[in-house]
């Protein structure tokens, strides 16, 4: 649990913020209640980088990813969302599955160098848990698929990771993991027209919800 005094990184409201994990059977839950007693933006998640060959020097570049979304946001070169965009006809279609390494060739002269990119969930309706998509790994055979009520999901393929300290010192490399990243919409509380709930007022609850299910292919 956090308490988040009014002011603290420049946001309004003291923050009552609950975070429980939950293993059941092969599904991980990931739950966070927050409320607050003024008007503030919220949105929270996890930054879990994930490699399901499940070695330190093996890259996830092999790894396959796939995605039910149907639209994601294009950005500026600051990485602030400008446009939602049907994912027809670019790179970014994941329906089928790509590997992070063929995505990483096809947005090599990209600011991102790879996919660093927020997918709408499909059906979102902000309480239901949604089918996203699926990680699977080709060596071990395992898969993670995520289910969320969230309205986006940033995928983000470790493109700056090169150099970090991991585990018992062990430097990190680049494309070595994957992020998937339930979220309310970057930017959603200075524009509007974007999907979900960024604002949450005194009264109400801020709710996320997501499952990560292991399973091997």
């Amino acid at each position: 649990s956090l308490f988040s005094p009014d002011g603290d990184m420049g946001f309004p409201g003291n923050a009552n913020i609950q975070l429980d994990y939950r293993l059941v059977g092969n599904n991980l839950y990931v739950e966070i209640l927050a409320n607050t007693d003024k008007p503030c933006p919220i949105s929270l998640t996890q930054h879990s980088y994930f490699n399901l060959e499940g070695a330190y020097e093996t890259s996830s570049l092999g790894h396959l990813i796939q995605s039910d979304s149907k639209h994601y946001l294009t950005t500026d070169e600051q990485g602030i969302p400008q446009t939602i965009t049907s994912v027809d006809d670019t790179c970014f279609d994941l329906r089928t599955g790509q590997t992070l390494g063929a995505l990483r060739e096809q947005l090599a002269n990209e600011a991102t160098r790879g996919i660093d990119h927020c997918y709408l969930t499909p059906q979102h309706d902000g309480k239901a848990l949604r089918r996203f998509g699926a990680i699977s790994a080709p060596n071990s055979g395992r898969r993670l698929t995520l289910y969320t009520n969230q309205p986006g999901v940033q995928i983000y393929g470790s493109n700056f990771l090169g150099g970090t300290q991991g585990k018992q010192g062990q430097t990190l490399s680049s494309y070595q993991a994957v992020c998937i990243e339930p979220q309310q919409l970057p930017d959603a509380p200075n524009q509007p027209s974007l999907p979900g709930t960024p604002w949450i007022i005194p009264g109400e609850v801020y709710h996320h919800i997501s499952r990560y299910q292991f399973d091997v292919c």
